[in-house]
């Protein structure tokens, strides 16, 4: 909604991968996000789309697949990190990348 975001918890890039706080960001973009504390992995679901992650693992499951990412989610300062680009797309959503502003943008 070009709105500029803020995090309690910077973003971290980790093998040129954006890594972001994954319920603020989601919660923005109108998902729901819910946590698994015994199997440390959260699922975000938006407009009939569904990824679910589980914290240090590569393999991911979109709509009930598996497939594998570049990083995997981290757990920072009690926060889920989760890679920006691989989860939003997974979402149905772009991302674009300004390298002379530094700057993700996420849209429909």
């Amino acid at each position: 909604g070009g709105k500029l975001l803020g995090f309690s918890v910077p973003p971290v890039t980790e093998r040129d991968r954006i890594l972001v706080p994954m319920r603020f960001l989601f919660k923005k973009l109108g998902a729901q996000v819910s946590w698994d504390p015994e199997k440390l992995g959260a699922t975000a679901e938006v407009n009939g789309q569904t990824v679910t992650f589980f914290i240090d693992q590569l393999t991911a499951w979109t709509g009930g697949e598996p497939a594998e990412m570049d990083v995997p989610a981290r757990l920072i300062q009690d926060k889920t990190m989760v890679p920006l680009r691989f989860l939003s797309e997974s979402l149905g959503y772009t991302v674009t990348w300004d390298e002379e502003t530094r700057t993700a943008s996420v849209s429909l």
